[in-house]
C-alpha cells in the first residue's frame, strides 16, 4: 500500500513517507490551530477533503484532493480553536477560545447547535469511530462525551446539551486525546495533560436503574517529571509515545504492561484500578527529537512520525527507535510549527496524479467532489425542510447490455450436458463404492477365520505345556 503523510504547517502537503522530499501534492491553507485540521478520506466513489481553521482568523478553509485551489472559505462565528469530523464525513464540530462548541452538517452547511460546552478554551475534539459521539477536552481541564443524536435532536433543540459523561480527574489544561479502537464501552480514553500525566479510562455504557446515563472507570495515570505535549497509542495498546514540553524534544515511550516473574505482562491497566505509575529515564526509553515537539502520530507501518516548532518531521522506527529519515515542510528561516499529522493512502483522485473515470464511455467526468455547503453563522431553524446536497452512487446503463438469445440457449444446453455426465460421474463412483464395501466383507471374514485359527493354535499350546509340566512334578510321599 502506497500511504503518503498529511502534514499541517505554514501549508497542508502530502509527502511520500518512503522518500521524503518535496511534497507529491500541496494545498495553500494558512497556518491552522493546534488540532484544528481535520482530514476526509477518498471513498464510496467521492473525492477527499481537508478542513482546516485559520489559527489568526474566524475563517475555515476546505480544499478538494482534485484541486490546489479553495473550494470553500467560510466566515464563521467566532475563531476556531480545534475541530474534527466523523468517518462518515456527516458532521463538523469546531471548538473556540470561549469554550464554545458549533455543530455543523456538512452536505447542508446548516449550524445545528452553538452551546457553551467548557468554562475555558476546548483544546482537542475526537470522534470516536462510530460517528456518533465525540469527545472535548478543554484548558479548564475536564473530558466531556457528547452524543451527536442528542445535540441535534429536534425536540430538544431549545435546551442546551449536556455531555452523557464528563471526566474531570485532571489538574491542568487537556493537551491531547486518543480512542481506542472498538465501541464506545469498550474502547479506552487516553488523555494527556499539562499537569504531567497521562491518564487512561474505560467506559462503561450500561446503565442501571439507578444511574443516569454512562459511568466511567480510571484504569491508570502515569506521571511524568515534565508536561506532556502529545501522545500516540499502538493500535495494540501495548505501550504509547508521551511526548514532552522540553525544548530538546524528549519523547517517552512507556509500556502499559510490566514483566513480573509470577505474572509475566501484567497489564498495567488492570492490576490495581486507578493506580499511579511513575515515568522516569531510569525505567523508559525515550528519543530525543532535537526540536520542541508540537504533535505525533502512527503509521500504519509501524512508524512514528514526530512534529516539531522547527517544521520538521521526523521518522522513527519504533522498534529499534533509530531515525529512519526527516521531512522539511518549509525552506522559510522561521518555518511554521506543525500542527497536524496523518496517513492515508494515496488518493486516486489526488490532483497531478492519476485521473480516474466514472465512466469508461465518459472520459471527461472525473471522480465526484464531496458535497460541501456553505457553514452557516446562525443556527438552523428550517429544521426538516432544510435542504441537503446527496451524491447517489453511478448505476449500470441497462441500454448498454446485449441481449443474444442464442447466448442464452447455449448457455441451456451446456447445463444439461453437464447434468448428464455429472450423472454418469455418479453411477461410476457409485459402483466403486461397493466394489470397496465386497473387498472390505471379504477381508473381514478372512481376518475372522485367522483369529480363529491363531486362538485354536493357542489353545493347544497351553494344554501341552500344561501337562508337561504336570509330568515333571515329583510324587509327594
Amino acid at each position: 500500500m502506497n500511504e503518503l503523510l498529511v502534514a499541517a504547517a505554514d501549508s497542508v502537503g502530502l509527502y511520500n513517507i518512503q522518500t521524503g522530499g518535496a511534497p507529491v501534492a500541496a494545498f495553500g491553507i494558512p497556518p491552522a490551530a493546534q488540532n484544528a485540521t481535520a482530514l476526509v478520506p477518498t471513498k464510496n466513489n467521492q473525492g477527499g477533503l481537508v478542513f482546516s481553521a485559520a489559527a489568526s482568523k474566524p475563517l475555515l478553509h476546505v480544499y478538494s484532493f482534485q484541486k490546489n485551489q479553495p473550494l470553500h472559505n467560510f466566515v464563521v462565528p467566532e475563531k476556531l480553536s480545534c475541530l474534527d469530523i466523523d468517518t462518515n464525513a456527516t458532521w463538523c464540530v469546531a471548538g473556540s477560545a470561549s469554550g464554545r462548541i458549533y455543530v455543523w452538517e456538512v452536505a447542508s452547511g446548516a449550524l445545528f447547535k452553538s452551546f457553551a460546552a467548557h468554562y475555558r478554551a476546548v483544546t482537542v475534539i475526537r470522534f470516536h469511530s462510530d460517528g456518533e459521539t465525540f469527545v472535548t477536552g478543554s484548558e479548564d481541564s475536564s473530558i466531556s462525551i457528547w452524543s451527536i443524536s442528542r445535540i441535534v435532536d429536534y425536540e430538544q433543540e431549545n435546551q442546551v446539551p449536556t455531555p452523557l459523561l464528563t471526566l474531570s480527574d485532571h489538574t491542568l489544561p487537556i493537551t491531547s486525546i486518543r480512542l481506542g479502537f472498538g465501541t464506545l464501552s469498550s474502547a479506552r480514553i487516553f488523555s494527556s495533560s499539562l499537569d504531567s500525566t497521562v491518564k487512561v479510562w474505560s467506559i462503561d455504557a450500561h446503565t442501571s436503574a439507578d444511574s443516569a446515563g454512562p459511568s466511567s472507570t480510571l484504569l491508570a495515570t502515569f506521571g511524568f517529571s515534565v508536561s506532556i505535549i502529545d501522545i500516540a497509542i499502538d493500535p495494540l495498546e501495548r505501550f504509547f509515545f508521551a511526548a514532552t514540553s522540553k525544548d530538546n524534544g524528549e519523547i517517552f515511550v512507556t509500556r502499559m504492561y510490566t514483566d513480573n516473574q509470577d505474572v509475566p505482562h501484567r497489564s498495567l491497566l488492570t492490576g490495581g484500578i486507578g493506580e499511579t505509575h511513575a515515568v522516569s529515564s531510569s525505567n523508559a526509553k525515550s528519543i530525543t527529537a532535537g526540536s520542541k515537539v508540537s504533535t505525533l502520530a502512527l503509521t500504519t507501518t509501524s512508524q512514528l512520525l514526530i512534529g516539531t516548532h522547527s517544521g520538521l518531521i521526523h521518522v522513527y522506527d519504533t522498534l529499534s527507535l533509530q531515525l529512519l529519515r526527516t521531512i522539511s515542510t518549509s525552506q522559510s528561516p522561521s518555518p511554521t510549527p506543525v500542527t497536524f499529522l496523518t496517513t492515508v493512502p494515496k488518493p486516486i483522485d489526488l490532483i497531478g496524479h492519476v485521473q480516474l473515470y466514472m465512466d469508461h464511455q465518459n472520459q471527461g467526468e472525473s471522480m465526484s467532489v464531496r458535497p460541501v455547503m456553505p457553514f452557516g453563522r446562525v443556527r438552523e431553524v428550517k429544521g426538516a425542510g432544510r435542504e441537503v446536497s446527496l451524491i447517489l452512487p453511478p448505476r449500470p446503463n441497462l441500454f448498454d447490455v446485449s441481449y443474444d438469445p442464442a447466448q442464452d440457449a447455449a448457455y441451456f444446453s451446456a447445463q444439461a450436458t453437464l447434468t448428464a455426465a455429472d450423472k454418469s460421474k455418479t453411477a461410476d463412483s457409485q459402483a466403486r463404492i461397493e466394489s470397496l464395501e465386497l473387498q472390505v466383507q471379504q477381508l473381514t471374514a478372512k481376518l475372522n477365520q485367522a483369529k480363529a485359527i491363531n486362538d485354536a493354535i493357542w489353545e493347544k499350546m497351553v494344554d501341552r505345556v500344561a501337562q508337561q509340566n504336570k509330568a515333571t512334578q515329583p510324587t509327594s510321599l
